[in-house]
């Protein structure tokens, strides 16, 4: 049987309306022989939590975009969070994490982006965020200062106004966020 990751914003399964919801929905009940996990994205705190899915979507990952900092703030198993919070030294985040993260924006923003490395970056990072608490390291200050070393390294990223640097590493923030998320197999 075959895996497939769906990732959505404020589409199937929450809103039932609408072309793409009709293509997903289609999509995934004519491939009764594949298994899906659905990641949606939701900016709309509205969405409908209750829904039906056919036997070959293994789950359905709802991912609110605004309000929440934590995967884990969203749904009512908490009990890995406060683990993974009190774990989270700012040894563990200098040591560990800041390699990773500068080995990952460095690539991200390269005008030589390696999609080998960076796909091994991206999973040792999430490897990482399984056992450490992502806000934590993302908002920690060496993280930022870790992106200011890059885009200051870097020959047309080094010229980018504050602001702009501001909103590009909170895209990082949140990009990195996702990292946390377990998917099952």
């Amino acid at each position: 049987m075959k895996d497939v990751l769906l990732v959505n914003w404020d589409s199937y399964p929450n809103f039932a309306s609408g072309g793409v919801y009709t293509w997903e929905k289609a999509l995934i009940e004519k491939m009764s022989d594949w298994k899906f996990t659905v990641m949606n994205f939701l900016s709309n705190s509205n969405s409908n939590g209750s829904y039906s899915v056919p036997p070959n979507v293994r789950s359905v990952i709802e991912l609110p975009i605004y309000g929440t900092n934590r995967y884990e703030e969203f749904y009512n198993d908490r009990s890995k969070l406060l683990p993974k919070i009190m774990r989270t030294r700012s040894s563990d985040i200098e040591d560990q994490f800041v390699p990773l993260f500068r080995a990952w924006i460095s690539n991200t923003i390269s005008g030589n982006f390696d999609t080998g490395a960076f796909m091994d970056q991206t999973y040792q990072l999430h490897q990482f965020f399984q056992r450490y608490d992502a806000k934590k390291c993302l908002e920690h200050v060496s993280a930022w200062e870790t992106f200011c070393e890059c885009i200051s390294a870097d020959p047309i990223y080094r010229h980018m106004p504050m602001k702009t640097a501001l909103s590009t590493f909170q895209t990082f923030q949140r990009s990195g966020q996702l990292l946390s998320i377990e998917i099952q197999r």
